[in-house]
């Protein structure tokens, strides 16, 4: 097989894109070597990285040679493209800002570009270029396979999906990306609906669905009847679209009926803020923010611990891995149908409410569930995790994405 070259943010340098992990375990054994060009610098994260993976740190470069990009930017025509249909495709008018970001855009794509010809990357007779997010990583190989033909793919997940997840409400190059890339993979169908529309593109040979998956060999925790307390987890950044300060309302609204204990995976730059929302409102409440914990310590916390309910309260997503993570363990999920959030809980396996939903509704409809009858939770929960073991079990769905990206070549 050949050489897999993967463009990532963080994996292996730095926290971050932990969902990595399970596929490269999975695909790493398909190819002779994998390299990674990582654009993070080198922590101490401890990761797993198979044998058959080399990594690269993308580089800094130089003041002066940020200027030359600039500079050469003035000659690619796509850039001038996108800013006469601006106004046409996307209701934008064009401005400083949005020239800003397909300037630096190139010119980060250049950076990309000028490190995988100096390692010797781009041949298309050897080498797969794989990029795993829709961004300026994405521009780089798409460039590169207009010039050598090579076959270069890109995963596209949420924020590198919908304009409105961004702020100002835009993503460059996004038709170019589409139409000179081998194919580009959506985790979800809401995202492929979505990139068709905006973009009118109607390629369905360069627009397909591969959904992530989640490897958790451990066998869900028995059920456990009569206890009066529950266990309530979530698990994201701590970042503003989560939304985690509603899961605070919800469990401090719940917590008036019923004993809770909840707990917390994940960081971000609202921990000080949300930590102080947490302390003023859930007085005499078990909760723990664990902070960034990887995913085998959660799915092992999973293992060893009765969840009750897992909870996502996201304005926007993707397909979140993390409810992927719940749904291995056998955990319903309360979530808000955002996204390709719907393809993956709905009311068999969980509860599905809207993005703006009534919190004292929510919470009847928890305070419900958790006094139904054992055979009624763990159906719910039977069904949670079937929906795993179908659709995200990261062993099928990895070795089928290998198949994708090698067809024909």
């Amino acid at each position: 097989m050949k050489h897999l070259v993967l463009l990532t943010d963080n994996y292996p340098n730095s926290n971050g894109e932990f969902f990595l992990d399970d596929e490269i375990n999975i695909i790493s054994s398909k190819f002779e070597k994998i390299t990674v060009l990582c654009a993070s610098k080198i922590y101490n994260t401890k990761r797993a990285i198979p044998h058959n993976v080399q990594v690269i740190e993308l580089p800094q470069i130089g003041f002066f040679k940020r200027i030359l990009f600039r500079f050469q930017s003035l000659f690619f025509m796509p850039l001038f493209k996108e800013l006469l249909s601006l106004k046409k495709s996307y209701g934008l008018p064009p401005n400083f800002l949005l020239v800003k970001i397909l300037v630096e855009d190139f010119v980060r794509s250049s950076i990309v570009m000028k490190e995988l010809y100096k390692h010797e990357l781009t041949d298309p007779s050897k080498h797969i270029l794989y990029s795993y997010w829709h961004d300026y990583k994405t521009l780089a190989i798409a460039r590169i396979r207009k010039k050598t033909g090579c076959r270069a793919i890109a995963r596209c997940h949420r924020w590198d999906v919908y304009f409105y997840a961004n702020n100002p409400p835009y993503l460059p190059y996004r038709k170019y990306l589409l139409n000179e890339l081998s194919l580009t993979s959506s985790i979800s169908v809401d995202g492929i609906n979505y990139m068709r529309l905006a973009h009118n593109f109607n390629k369905t040979n360069k627009l397909v669905l591969s959904r992530l998956g989640k490897i958790n060999n451990r066998n869900p925790h028995p059920f456990i009847s009569g206890s009066d307390l529950i266990t309530i987890c979530s698990c994201s950044t701590l970042t503003s679209v989560k939304r985690v300060e509603l899961i605070i309302d919800f469990i401090k609204s719940l917590s008036v009926h019923i004993k809770i204990k909840w707990v917390h995976f994940g960081d971000g730059i609202l921990k000080e803020k949300l930590l102080k929302l947490a302390e003023e409102s859930l007085i005499n409440i078990d909760y723990n923010f664990r902070g960034i914990v990887p995913n085998d310590e959660i799915l092992n916390f999973y293992n060893l611990n009765f969840i009750d309910l897992f909870i996502n309260f996201s304005e926007s997503e993707g397909i979140p891995v993390s409810i992927m993570e719940a749904q291995s363990a056998g955990i319903p999920v309360l979530a808000t149908n955002v996204g390709g959030t719907s393809e993956i809980v709905n009311n068999e396996n969980g509860f599905l409410v809207e993005k703006d939903f009534n919190l004292k509704e929510v919470v009847t409809i928890i305070k419900r569930y958790l006094s139904s009858t054992e055979e009624e939770k763990q159906r719910k929960r039977n069904a949670s995790y079937e929906n795993w073991k179908q659709n995200y079990n990261a062993e099928t769905n990895y070795i089928e994405f290998v198949k994708l990206i090698t067809a024909n070549y």
